[in-house]
């Protein structure tokens, strides 16, 4: 833990929502909106790296391509020969 077990975790949970119940009461819905916004980015930040670093481990986005292609991953339609 963080805090070295100097807080039990019930007074952190507590503490915690202390400080989120302050923060919305000071700051209203506009700082719900800006927090939310804030961890969109975070997200899509994140994702964005997901993507990146796991295209690179399968040995590029033409290995990945490829690879889908091979197993019919990339048909919209299904096929009517079946």
């Amino acid at each position: 833990m963080l805090s070295n077990d100097s807080i039990s975790n019930t007074n952190g949970i507590l503490l915690g929502a202390f400080i989120v119940l302050c923060y919305t009461i000071v700051g209203g819905m506009w700082s719900i909106a800006v927090t939310t916004f804030l961890q969109m980015i975070v997200i899509i930040v994140g994702l964005v790296l997901a993507t990146a670093e796991t295209t690179s481990l399968a040995g590029g986005i033409g290995a990945v391509i490829t690879k889908a292609d091979l197993d019919g991953k990339l048909l919209f339609l299904p096929s009517i020969d079946s």
